[in-house]
């Protein structure tokens, strides 16, 4: 009796507990669980990668590194610094700590990050940003086109990290925000706010390029390159409605609670009818 009357006390307050927290939190049970359950993977996942790399801090961040990759420290450091100022300058900083690895193979990182042929990824559940030195020789060598495309990718990953704490600190999710939106923005940090683009690929409509399913499905197709779509589309952004747009378009998609609104109430246009090639661009 006295072992019943504890399992039944246990489950009292187990339901007890579970209803004030979804009663607080308005979020249904198993999603709090499932995403309990992804943080903790995505730690164990961390914690496996990491111990196989050296590491050192820099700023905010712990860089880790295998032996081949130690010349590398200092163009991330300098590319990680031009990272911060750009974002600065449109959405703002952050100083949370975040890893970042030096994948020693795109394999390795493929494993980790869940995508395929990638030269980064940075993920906000396992606080990790990986990049993949994808031509070791030509870097040693100082190569301006492959150290530029380092350094591309190291910006791009670094601007994932801001936007994915601006998200949280307005209370907005991945899935709020257009994909085209998120990348593009990533690749104008990424290119330095370089104007000139050749597009030779045929372009989607901005609505074929905005959910993750969409992103993964086109992300490989050699018919199109949403990656330089979606910067084109947000440098036109920037160049027109001013350096502010950006930070304007995630406020008001956190009042509105929708993307397309705030879209229209920032910009005066329909999505659809955002014409975003200017005279800067070749090609199309």
């Amino acid at each position: 009796m006295k072992k019943a009357l504890i399992i039944s006390g246990v489950v009292i307050f187990f339901f007890c507990t579970l209803v004030f927290v979804i009663q607080k939190y308005k979020e249904p049970a198993y999603q709090m669980a499932f995403s309990l359950m992804l943080k903790v993977i995505a730690s164990d996942i961390r914690n496996e990668t990491l111990k196989n790399y050296n590491s050192i801090e820099y700023k905010h961040f712990t860089l880790h590194y295998s032996d081949q990759d130690k010349n590398l420290l200092p163009l991330t450091k300098a590319a990680i610094n031009r990272g911060i100022e750009l974002n600065s300058k449109f959405i703002g900083s952050y100083s949370e700590p975040n890893d970042i690895v030096l994948f020693k193979t795109s394999e390795e990182m493929d494993s980790v990050s869940g995508l395929d042929h990638a030269s980064g990824f940075h993920s906000m559940e396992m606080n990790m940003t990986g990049i993949v030195p994808e031509d070791r020789e030509a870097l040693a060598n100082g190569s301006p086109p492959v150290i530029w495309e380092y350094n591309k990718t190291v910006m791009h990953e670094y601007t994932h990290f801001v936007m994915g704490h601006k998200f949280s600190e307005l209370g907005l999710s991945l899935e709020d925000i257009p994909y085209w939106f998120n990348e593009g923005f990533a690749e104008y940090i990424g290119n330095e706010e370089m104007s000139i683009t050749i597009m030779e690929q045929e372009r989607l409509p901005l609505k074929e390029v905005t959910t993750a399913e969409q992103w993964r499905n086109n992300r490989l197709d050699s018919n199109y390159n949403i990656y330089l779509q979606s910067y084109i589309a947000v440098r036109h952004l920037i160049h027109t409605y001013g350096d502010t747009v950006i930070l304007d378009l995630l406020n008001e998609t956190q009042a509105t609670k929708d993307f397309n609104s705030a879209f229209k109430n920032v910009t005066e246009i329909e999505i659809d009818d955002f014409d975003y090639y200017d005279e800067n661009d070749l090609g199309g």
